[in-house]
């Protein structure tokens, strides 16, 4: 059986960030708060998403390492204004 995309949508904070990944029906398969010095375990809550996952950061802050991170290991995230989800 082929296993379905998933998405992660991540909202980024000063020291902590929020983690959600969301099957192709919507339903949240799993949602962690996660310390952004802890790269390590942030890199494991995408990578829990399979091959190749939509992934959208929301964030004002601390982005760019991240981002970078995650463009160097072949994913392509989206940078999501904060504004825009009001």
């Amino acid at each position: 059986m082929e296993r379905q995309r998933q998405y992660v949508g991540i909202d980024l904070h000063r020291r902590r960030s929020v983690i959600v990944r969301r099957d192709d029906d919507g339903s949240t398969l799993s949602c962690v708060r996660v310390d952004n010095v802890d790269l390590d375990a942030f890199s494991a809550e995408i990578a829990a998403a399979g091959e190749h996952p939509e992934v959208v950061l929301e964030a004002t802050y601390g982005w760019v390492r991240h981002e970078r991170r995650m463009t160097g290991r072949g994913e392509e995230p989206r940078l999501r204004p904060v504004a825009a989800g009001r």
